[in-house]
């Protein structure tokens, strides 16, 4: 009889990336119950298609900090907004080895940002954000994550959210992946360079237990 992997290699080579993949994996795993462990490299990939199909996005993830803000009574602007986004980001890159959500983070002078996130709240300045979000958008996030991926999510929020924004903005200050970008830069200096994806994976890895 052909191994699992073999199985799965010969559906994965001849089935295209996305929903239809979904649907092979499904019907794989449920067709063959006989099959009792799935390779990290096969739940890896899954993990990573059945991401794509989800989508979750950069906007997801901010609406979940903004509904929290709104349940807590929690206020946050956008500058802390930025840092909560970042530090999920980093954090998801570090332990699953892959990005939560598509976007580009720039190091600009007071931190990590995503520029169109920023630009979709920059009329609130230093003030509170206020959008109408709460417990229905923070149920349907945490339903398209994997139980890890939600245990991890609670622990981003118990780590940061409670702290403030200026504080959150001398942190990333004083980490490696912002200091990286900004290298030879002056602390004014309004350049909008990259803070690259395998930057924030290698540095918050040497941090897990």
């Amino acid at each position: 009889m052909e191994s699992s992997e073999g199985i799965f290699h010969v559906l994965r080579r001849n089935i295209p990336t996305g929903g239809k993949f979904y649907i092979v994996y499904r019907w794989y795993v449920e067709i063959f119950p006989y099959i009792n462990t799935v390779s990290p490299q096969i739940e890896d990939t899954f993990r990573q298609e059945e991401k794509l199909m989800k989508k979750i996005t950069y906007q997801d993830i901010a609406d979940y900090f903004i509904a929290l803000s709104n349940e807590s009574h929690e206020l946050i602007s956008n500058l802390k907004l930025q840092k909560l986004v970042y530090y999920t980001q980093a954090w998801f890159l570090a332990v699953f080895k892959h990005p939560l959500f598509e976007a580009t983070f720039k190091a600009w002078v007071h931190g990590p940002v995503i520029p169109q996130l920023y630009h979709e709240y920059k009329k609130f300045s230093w003030m509170p954000i206020q959008k109408e979000v709460g417990e229905e958008h923070i149920r349907k996030v945490r339903e398209q994550l994997a139980d890890d991926e939600r245990d991890l999510l609670d622990d981003i929020v118990n780590e940061y959210f409670g702290i403030g924004a200026f504080e959150l903005e001398r942190m990333t200050h004083a980490e490696v992946p912002w200091q990286k970008a900004r290298s030879g830069l002056s602390e004014d200096d309004t350049s909008s360079p990259t803070i690259h994806n395998e930057w924030m994976k290698s540095y918050y890895a040497q941090f897990m237990k």
